[in-house]
């Protein structure tokens, strides 16, 4: 019987860098004109990179919250792409989009 096992989970900064990172590739108005395939290639290396170093099951409440804040840029970027007034709306259909167009899932 092992008394100790292994915890590993992003600390603060490393969570703070990741939303960063999210940003930069879906925050700028000039990402607007692509369509959602290519940034979802510009990001599913990245995502892939993280799931692989933080891939534990101990880290799946902290890797869920940077599932929830990509859902959330997407969102963000759908909206403005389409011209429409409310902040979140669409976020279901985006939802779907995102995982018919097959985004990694960092939360396992």
């Amino acid at each position: 019987m092992i008394p100790y096992a292994l915890h590993q989970y992003p600390s603060k900064k490393a969570m703070q860098n990741m939303r960063q990172r999210i940003k930069e590739v879906l925050g700028r108005r000039n990402v607007l004109w692509q369509d959602i395939s290519v940034l979802i290639k510009r990001l599913n290396p990245i995502l892939r990179g993280w799931r692989n170093y933080y891939g534990f099951k101990t880290a799946s409440k902290w890797l869920a919250k940077i599932d929830w804040y990509i859902l959330r840029r997407f969102t963000i970027w759908y909206n403005k792409k389409h011209q429409k007034k409310r902040y979140l709306s669409n976020m279901n259909y985006v939802g779907n989009l995102l995982k018919k167009l097959k985004l990694v899932k960092l939360a396992v």
